[in-house]
């Protein structure tokens, strides 16, 4: 019984290969729904800073980590959270077919 989620975004992640350099590489497409929260600011002795959260869907199986970057409309979100939901349900075995992840740009 997935969820039939039709109002997604394909998308196509990064993922870092070398660290020392900062160099980052495509990874497949994936398809994604995001729900971000309103940016927030942050104020410190340096001035302002402005970070936003959210929650991104993605189709099970997807090969997404903690560490890659997700580029959406409203900027590049770096996926900070492991999933969550990747699994069936508990107590009737449902497959809903999506994963969740937290997300956030800024900071």
């Amino acid at each position: 019984m997935p969820l039939n989620i039709s109002d997604y975004q394909t998308v196509i992640p990064t993922r870092v290969v070398d660290e020392a350099n900062n160099t980052r590489a495509p990874l497949p497409p994936i398809d994604v729904v995001a729900f971000l929260d309103e940016p927030q600011v942050l104020l410190d002795s340096q001035g302002k800073r402005f970070v936003q959260n959210g929650v991104l869907r993605v189709r099970r199986g997807s090969d997404l980590r903690v560490g890659d970057e997700v580029p959406l409309p409203q900027g590049i979100f770096g996926v900070v959270g492991a999933p969550t939901g990747n699994r069936n349900h508990c107590m009737t075995g449902a497959d809903f077919g999506w994963a969740r992840y937290k997300i956030r740009r800024g900071g």
